[in-house]
């Protein structure tokens, strides 16, 4: 893969990339003051391709992922991200979270949530219904109540939705592209680059999706206490399946259920709850899979006993960046 980050010559080519690059490392640091703010948004909104070499930058610590099952023949694993490119890394990831809770405005291309939740903290919300969402890991939702409807927008992340009954304003979840529309229930609902799952714990709740132009549910699924569902985007939800109420919830008793995954799966299910970035550099069809039961205030013990137990070796770089080998 090609040293990105320390390429100099593409950067004295691409001058818009390189000041892309540094924004996002300025965002990264926490010393940006108000006026240098007003100066980001400037510098975003200046040209259309300022916005896509910001985005370039700001998710190339998921272009890592590219590495997973790869070893140089004659490099050793621990070359393969040198110190400078991981420390990098680090800051991207922390560009990521700073984009939501260091800018005073919402950018353009990057909607800001009303309540959020940074990776391995969870926290309650009383809705001003009486409702309750409670949020996992890394979750961020925007609330937009009116007299005729309740509606929750899941940007990312899990939440469970306790509703307060009201048949005169419907709740709905907006989630990956579909919706989810509840009168009084108990639901879970999980959206990310996988998709979004939706599990019922109480009551029945209707899952459409897509959503065409003008809001309007093409497909819809009707999924009671104990099934669940799940849809991509621009998709039709599934057919419902049996889940485990107690299992979809396992994250509110301080729990990471994993139930049978692959190595990389499950590597990944202990990474939602470790700030930073775990990376595998290992291929995962080698390994059994995987089962067990971890405490989240003890992620990182996981990860160790996780590679233990598949005589992988841990190797953690920067505070945000590990990697097992």
């Amino acid at each position: 893969m090609t040293d990105h980050l320390n390429d100099a010559a593409d950067d004295r080519a691409d001058p818009v990339t390189a000041q892309a690059r540094d924004w996002v490392l300025r965002l990264a640091s926490g010393d940006m003051v108000e006026t240098d703010m007003a100066a980001f948004k400037t510098w975003l909104a200046a040209a259309p391709d300022h916005q896509a070499a910001f985005e370039r930058e700001r998710q190339f610590w998921h272009r890592l992922e590219a590495l997973k099952g790869q070893r140089p023949a004659r490099v050793p694993v621990q070359r393969v991200v040198p110190m400078r490119r991981a420390a990098a890394v680090g800051m991207l990831l922390a560009a990521c979270l700073a984009l939501f809770v260091a800018v005073g405005g919402e950018l353009p291309g990057y909607p800001r949530p009303d309540f959020q939740t940074a990776q391995g903290t969870q926290d309650r919300l009383v809705l001003a219904d009486g409702s309750t969402v409670y949020l996992n890991t890394d979750t961020g939702i925007r609330v937009a109540y009116t007299d005729g409807e309740r509606r929750i927008e899941l940007l990312h992340g899990e939440a469970l939705f306790d509703v307060q009954p009201n048949k005169a304003r419907p709740f709905r979840v907006v989630a990956g592209g579909g919706v989810t529309e509840a009168v009084g229930t108990a639901f879970v609902i999980r959206t990310g680059g996988e998709g979004t799952t939706v599990t019922v714990t109480e009551g029945v709740v209707q899952v459409s999706s897509p959503l065409d132009a003008r809001g309007r549910n093409l497909a819809a699924v009707r999924v009671e206490r104990g099934q669940r569902t799940a849809y991509r985007k621009g998709g039709a939800p599934g057919a419902t399946a049996v889940a485990s109420a107690e299992d979809a919830v396992a994250w509110r008793r301080g729990l990471i259920r994993i139930d049978g995954l692959p190595l990389d799966a499950a590597v990944a299910e202990l990474d939602r709850y470790v700030p930073g970035r775990i990376l595998l550099l290992a291929k995962s069809a080698e390994f059994q899979p995987v089962s067990g039961m971890f405490d989240i205030d003890k992620a990182d013990a996981a990860v160790d006993g996780l590679a233990a137990t598949h005589g992988l070796s841990v190797m953690r770089l920067t505070p945000y960046l590990t990697v097992l080998r």
